[in-house]
């Protein structure tokens, strides 16, 4: 299929009837057509190749599918599907859930397209070619302002009529002057409303200048995670998914790393006051996204048991649903709040503006006369990130030591979070750096944190199928069945956290053996302090 676009003030009606002057047609008209384009708020299935879009036909919606070889994958469903879950019948769904995982197909933009629909014929009246006229309006997902797009001439070759193809192609272009083009009527739907695929990412993407002072640079990181927390409020509150919360808090406890390991750039009141107001914000966080967490294990824990005790996980359910239901409704009143905007708004007048310590406000602290610049406010933020990130490999390397086999869990606990704090140092800065050096050096620091998230995370769900199970039983909310179903997979989880604990120590000899020790230094280490010269050698010099 070869395509082009009309030029915009060309009339459509226009072509055709120019093109019936010249070759022989059959002319039909198609109906009009309103599409949905669906992708996760991460574009997951546009950096995957995959297009998804629905049209609704009277109560039904129709869903189409169209794969990175070109297929498309049609389905008839009685309601637009929210997750890849509810997609139906196969191969749809294992298509689309290993790309979109447990996010929403986010509606992200509408077209309405109109279509003519032209057989070129031989004095036979056989097809000798096909074109296709779609015009089309484009509309943000939020239905305000429809945009016109420029009409698009899909032409249809048919085998052994080359020569046909190349005449009616030489008549578009030199008659009506239509560029060819590749892109699709999403990609058309796209850059019409303003939207980039690929635009957002809870990763930071920084290109940091080594010499440039640290505290310019400091900013640029806080700016990064600040855009993170902004683009992630609307689908938090909304509750479309859990990774918007998920993005959200991690962002804003990235915050709270940066403020607290990239030191003396900031004015130390002003730190200190934005550092209890992240605090106070993760706080408001941390309980509804435990329970998104328990919620995303209910598929495990349903596969742990056996069929037939599957269905007594339900009464848990429900009371996770409950609390998830009360715990949005806390973080709500908290993303509403004065204070919540209150830190977002000063906190960007900080960042984006040299007198924004000043904009604060008293509870900053702040005086009136002009206080020095913080003592490593000026230094290259290479130097700065070198050392900071040395310190926390250190630190990692000497917690991690003492850790034996009676040691406890506490402990191990402090160790992950230690690993998670030189993880955030090593993104940050991660431009700095050259990415091939760098590269291993984040894959060993990620397999020992994720062994310690692992281990942690197996404590945590005990003790909180604990609390859920002491909660039920108290209410007489639910069946005997269902507390020894939450029996067993107490007793699993103890099992597996026991595993882990047991090759603890596999993972932190491989973390800290000799050759990543070398990796660290090289990149990180300080400089070999050439003027302290032992006598000897100053004297043989």
């Amino acid at each position: 299929m070869s395509l082009f676009v009309l030029r915009e003030k060309t009339p459509p009606d226009e072509l055709v009837k120019e093109l019936g002057e010249v070759f022989p047609i059959e002319v039909r008209k198609e109906p009009k057509e309103r599409v949905t384009y669906h992708d996760t708020f991460d574009w997951s299935l546009d950096r995957a190749g995959l297009t998804l879009a629905t049209t609704r036909i009277g109560r039904q919606v129709r869903v189409a599918l169209t794969t990175t070889d070109g297929r498309v994958l049609d389905s008839i469903a009685q309601n637009t599907p929210e997750f890849a879950s509810d997609l139906a019948p196969a191969p749809l769904p294992g298509i689309v859930e290993p790309v979109a995982k447990h996010r929403r197909l986010l509606p992200r933009a509408r077209g309405e397209w109109t279509g003519i629909f032209i057989s070129i014929v031989n004095p036979d009246g056989k097809a000798v070619g096909r074109l296709r006229i779609r015009i089309g309006t484009a509309t943000p997902s939020n239905g305000e302002g429809e945009i016109d797009l420029a009409p698009r001439i899909e032409f249809f070759a048919l085998k052994g009529y080359n020569a046909e193809e190349k005449r009616v192609t030489a008549f578009l272009k030199e008659r009506f002057r239509v560029k060819r083009v590749k892109r699709s009527e999403q990609a058309a739907i796209y850059d019409a409303v303003g939207l980039s695929p690929g635009d957002y990412t809870s990763s930071l993407r920084l290109k940091l200048d080594p010499e440039a002072p640290a505290a310019g640079a400091a900013k640029q990181i806080h700016l990064g995670l600040l855009r993170i927390i902004e683009a992630n409020r609307e689908g938090l509150t909304r509750d479309w998914d859990a990774e918007f919360l998920h993005d959200f808090r991690t962002a804003v406890r990235r915050t709270r790393s940066a403020l607290s390991q990239i030191r003396d750039v900031f004015p130390p009141d002003v730190a200190d006051h934005f550092m209890k107001e992240f605090r106070w914000l993760g706080s408001k966080t941390g309980p509804a996204r435990d329970i998104d967490v328990y919620l995303l294990k209910i598929p495990a824990y349903r596969a742990a048991l056996y069929p037939s005790a599957r269905k007594d996980l339900e009464p848990l359910v429900r009371l996770l649903k409950e609390k998830k239901k009360a715990e949005l409704s806390r973080l709500r009143r908290c993303i509403h709040s004065r204070r919540f905007k209150k830190l977002l708004g000063d906190w960007r007048v900080f960042l984006e503006d040299s007198e924004g310590a000043e904009a604060v406000g008293s509870e900053t602290g702040g005086s009136e006369t002009e206080a020095p610049a913080p003592l490593r406010a000026n230094t290259p933020i290479k130097e700065v990130a070198s050392s900071r990130i040395w310190a926390a490999f250190r630190k990692v390397q000497k917690k991690g030591s003492r850790i034996g086999q009676f040691s406890p869990a506490e402990d191990l606990h402090k160790l992950r979070l230690d690993c998670k704090k030189l993880r955030y140092l090593l993104r940050f800065f991660q431009s700095l750096y050259p990415a091939d050096a760098l590269d291993p050096v984040i894959r060993e620091i990620k397999n020992l944190q994720d062994h310690l998230g692992d281990y942690n995370d197996l404590q945590v769900q005990r003790d909180a199928l604990r609390g859920f199970a002491e909660e039920i039983m108290e209410s007489k909310a639910a069946p005997p069945a269902t507390l020894l179903a939450m029996g067993q997979l107490m007793g699993q989880l103890e099992g597996k956290q026991h595993k882990e604990r047991d090759l603890f120590h596999d993972h932190f000899s491989r973390f800290s053996r000799e050759r990543n020790v070398r990796r660290f230094r090289r990149l990180f280490g300080p400089e070999p302090d050439t003027d302290a010269q032992t006598p000897s050698k100053r004297k043989k010099r």
